[in-house]
């Protein structure tokens, strides 16, 4: 068995990569299927970015911090509980303003459409989720050219590309370059410090905006060690989501310039973005955005102590995915994959059902890791191995 940790670089067997990244766009129905499965306060789940409420944990939490003696709802996007999230989120991204809005989607389209006022060309990458997963809103609703990069998005790679945009026969600007790290269709990789901070450079001798989609930034952070607000200083402007590792039901915070972002709260409206009540999940977010950390960093060292305790089980072999931040793969031998998933379930650990095309089991490390100590984990792990 093959010993890793979370952060420790390995590559793929050649072949493989291109093959599991061209399967990426199943991983949301497998989380979908195992998301399926039971869900208990005790459940340790291997799928997803954050706890997985049931909608009666999420109404318990929900009317807990509701009863807060100073709680105050929010009304069409402002005051309340909406005003102290916006408020910490700043903080905690080191930018000047924070602004709620409904969905990442929005967040992100919103954020390229304020850059675009220099240009309407908007450089990314080409397996990011504004490119993949919007529906073309940045160029239908607000009629941007969204320019992506195959490949490795290095500053090398940006670089040829706005030279080529200020080379052809009509000089036509870019106005934003948008970095998705981590990067979901990418197996949550990411960006390191040192890159983004060629990337910003880059940017900034060429008067070009830069945008992080960083929906799972606090997570990257967390699993690499380093404050949020340190990678997200290198962009001008940031989204988070506040469902994915802070278990809201919906949500995103924008976080940026306070003059960029000016009269957000009218652009949002116009996009129908301002709901009479947001606090349903702005409560939820603001309670569990300040202990994300700490608790990511608990299930990684129970993960970590529980592929030490595995490193003599020759029949399972833990690898961790190139630049990934919070996601592994699990190679099992002498049991059926699926079968393997099945008996882990029964002792209320679970895992996606195996996908055509991966290489093997896919594990993603959230704060449920912790429910159970190492030593139950790995008993787990070698009694599903026997039956």
């Amino acid at each position: 068995m093959t010993k890793i940790g979370l952060d420790r670089r390995r590559f793929l067997i050649a072949g493989g990569a291109t093959a599991v990244l061209g399967a990426v766009s199943s991983w949301g129905a497998g989380r979908a299927v195992a998301a399926g499965a039971s869900n208990t306060s005790s459940s340790v789940r291997f799928t997803g970015d954050g706890l997985s409420l049931s909608a009666a944990e999420y109404a318990e939490v929900l009317s807990s911090v509701a009863g807060d003696a100073d709680f105050e709802p929010d009304l069409y996007g402002d005051g309340g509980v909406l005003a102290k999230l916006e408020t910490r989120f700043a903080d905690l991204l080191g930018k000047e303003t924070a602004v709620f809005l409904p969905t990442g989607t929005l967040a992100n389209h919103i954020a390229l459409r304020r850059h675009a006022r220099k240009g309407r060309r908007i450089v990314l990458q080409a397996k990011s989720h504004v490119y993949n997963d919007s529906g073309d809103c940045a160029q239908n609703l607000s009629g941007l050219n969204l320019v992506p990069v195959e490949g490795d998005f290095t500053a090398a790679a940006i670089e040829r590309v706005l030279d080529a945009s200020r080379r052809g026969r009509v000089n036509t600007p870019v106005g934003a370059i948008s970095l998705e790290s981590p990067l979901r269709r990418g197996f949550n990789t990411g960006h390191e410090l040192a890159e983004v901070r060629e990337i910003r450079d880059l940017a900034r001798s060429r008067d070009v905006g830069l945008h992080l989609d960083g929906a799972r930034l606090f997570m990257q952070a967390a699993h690499h060690g380093f404050p949020p607000h340190d990678f997200a200083a290198a962009f001008d402007t940031v989204y988070v989501s506040l469902y994915k590792n802070f278990n809201a039901a919906g949500g995103a915070i924008l976080a940026g310039p306070a003059d960029l972002l000016a009269g957000l709260s009218d652009e949002r409206r116009m996009f129908g973005g301002s709901p009479c009540r947001s606090w349903p999940l702005a409560a939820v977010a603001l309670k569990y955005a300040e202990g994300f950390i700490d608790a990511y960093r608990r299930a990684k060292a129970v993960f970590d102590r529980m592929t030490d305790l595995l490193a003599g089980e020759d029949r399972l072999d833990f690898e961790a995915i190139p630049n990934g931040c919070n996601t592994a793969w699990l190679h099992v031998d002498g049991v059926d994959p699926a079968q393997f998933v099945r008996r882990l379930a029964a002792r209320d650990i679970h895992l996606m059902p195996p996908r055509e095309h991966w290489p093997g089991l896919m594990l993603i490390l959230n704060p449920t890791v912790a429910r159970m100590s190492a030593e139950d984990l790995a008993a787990g792990f070698r009694g599903a191995l026997r039956g």
